[in-house]
């Protein structure tokens, strides 16, 4: 593990130390406190850091962390338990996210040598729900990081990953006052990205552009898309179907065999501003594992909110919609 911390100036050094001299030890420990930041060199590690420059209205929060299936719920529940309101979900193509991590590299001359990506990283715009405003007191702040460290620490029992590990959507209700925008994290998939168009336009979405970005097997596809009767943000009647439709595309973008014997279940989680989906496939031979799975509940930062319950997509539901589709 290592850690690192940032000078009063905010930069790695009030001195000016090179990057050149901070490639040894010695220079290393005589320029950076080693107290403030610890980054996640092993899994059970966790870092939260903020960022108040990079929105005038919101805070930007970021999390270096193991991605794994209930991630996101998970924030979002120690999130709202706090009274802390979601704005934003940064995803690896946004903007402000390439700002942040940019200006980190800078600060710590090299994010490469810690082994830090943004793909490996999440991060919110936040503010406080009572007054509304940015989240800058250093007691909150420091509340925060507490709790989401011990949320993700907590060995909860999670259900069995099928082969296709695990699936996200996130959805921005509006972004601009002109758009909803779904983020959708999943396994690389043939005709994933035809197949979840076509979906969203069975339930009146129109996809207005997407973008697409693929690593190592995953893919994450953001899809900015408009109400198809009202060419303007989803309403919630209409973003439900939405996050339906996509979990009935992913059932059906996988290989046939694993369609026979595979079941998707996935958990919802609400916010003001985002909705947030996360999804495994579960092996239907297993009967007693699947009779036990709709009892497995996001944890729910020691109880202090609603149980999530997980709900099946069934493949018939999927088929449905696909010959729906060929006869349009």
């Amino acid at each position: 593990m290592l850690a690192f911390g940032l000078g009063p100036s905010g930069s790695a050094s009030a001195r000016g130390v090179s990057g050149a001299e901070l490639s040894t030890s010695a220079a290393l420990d005589k320029s950076v406190p080693l107290s403030k930041y610890v980054f996640p060199m092993r899994d059970e590690n966790t870092t939260v850091f903020f960022d108040h420059n990079a929105s005038p209205t919101t805070t930007v929060m970021v999390v270096f962390t193991r991605d794994r299936h209930g991630l996101v719920l998970d924030l979002i529940s120690v999130l709202k338990a706090l009274d802390i309101r979601c704005h934003r979900y940064l995803t690896t193509e946004d903007d402000s996210m390439a700002l942040i991590m940019a200006r980190l590299e800078g600060e710590l001359v090299s994010i490469k040598g810690l082994g830090l990506k943004t793909s490996n990283t999440l991060a919110f715009h936040i503010s406080d729900e009572l007054s509304g405003l940015k989240v800058q007191d250093e007691a909150k702040l420091e509340q925060i990081r507490t709790c989401i460290r011990l949320e993700l620490r907590s060995p909860y029992p999670r259900p069995t990953v099928g082969t296709l590990q695990f699936h996200r959507v996130v959805a921005e209700r509006v972004r601009a006052n002109r758009y909803s925008i779904l983020t959708v994290q999943t396994t690389d998939r043939p005709r994933l990205l035809a197949r979840t168009s076509g979906f969203l336009s069975l339930v009146g979405v129109d996809v207005a552009s997407a973008t697409i970005r693929t690593i190592k097997g995953r893919v994450e596809n953001s899809f900015y898309v408009i109400d198809a009767d009202t060419k303007g943000p989803l309403s919630d009647e209409v973003l439900d179907k939405a996050i339906e439709a996509v979990f009935r595309a992913l059932r059906l973008c996988c290989p046939d065999d694993e369609c026979v014997v595979e079941s998707l279940w996935y958990q919802r989680r609400e916010g003001h501003c985002l909705a947030v989906a996360e999804a495994v496939f579960i092996d239907t031979v297993d009967n007693v594992e699947l009779q036990a799975f709709s009892k497995f509940e996001t944890p729910n930062f020691r109880g202090r909110l609603p149980n999530a319950k997980y709900t099946e997509v069934t493949v018939e539901e999927a088929i449905a919609d696909e010959e729906q589709l060929g006869e349009d």
